[in-house]
């Protein structure tokens, strides 16, 4: 992204599509297409956190003892990383619904829960446990860095900024609700990348790319 990208994908992150595009009505084609590049590169997350396959998980996390409102959360986390197919690896080596780096694996999991996460027998249920301790995991680490924690929902935006790059909670120093923080990480940065980790956590926690 160039900084004029950056401008628009802040823009969709603060405050919707429309005013993205508008902003970007009167630049030149080239710098239209780079925009709408740039739109649809954070857009497209909300479509992949809400594909059938990630959405089929939620009975299966409510039995394995999520909440209706976490199981959700989580089934959109699911979306952006596995698709709903734990036993599937990534480029980068990491397995299991949220998908894990083994390194990390070795710190959240057991021995076993790791070989399971591999192994495609490995039931829904035991996919599903595994996927709740990892995440809860992710919450307890990410309680390290915010002050005045506030618990779920809002539990959820900070353990997706934990797995996808923990230091981006510890520079930021968060205090409280995910929303206003979200805004001033959004607003505090030149970072395509962290930009992008800060859409795909505001789609898991609010189901859109758009912070309240």
């Amino acid at each position: 992204m160039t900084t004029g990208d950056l401008f628009i994908a802040v823009l969709l992150l603060l405050g919707g599509a429309k005013a993205a595009r508008a902003a970007s009505s009167s630049a030149p084609t080239t710098k239209q297409k780079k925009a709408a590049d740039a739109i649809d590169r954070v857009a497209g997350l909300q479509a992949r956190a809400n594909q059938a396959s990630a959405r089929a998980w939620i009975p299966d996390l409510i039995a394995a003892g999520a909440s209706p409102e976490l199981a959700a959360m989580l089934s959109r986390w699911i979306g952006l990383e596995s698709s709903g197919n734990p036993s599937k690896p990534s480029s980068a080596g990491e397995y299991g619904l949220l998908q894990i780096l083994p390194s990390t694996a070795k710190e959240a999991l057991t021995p076993g829960e790791w070989l399971q996460l591999r192994d495609p027998t490995t039931s829904r249920a035991d996919q599903a446990a595994i996927a709740l301790k990892q995440y809860r995991w992710h919450v307890a680490n990410a309680k390290k860095w915010v002050k005045n924690w506030p618990g779920e929902p809002d539990a959820v935006f900070y353990a997706k900024i934990s797995h996808a790059r923990p230091a981006d909670l510890s520079s930021a120093k968060p205090d409280g609700a995910a929303a206003p923080v979200a805004r001033a990480m959004v607003k505090g940065t030149n970072d395509p990348d962290k930009l992008l980790r800060l859409a795909a956590a505001s789609v898991v926690r609010w189901g859109t790319v758009v912070i309240p």
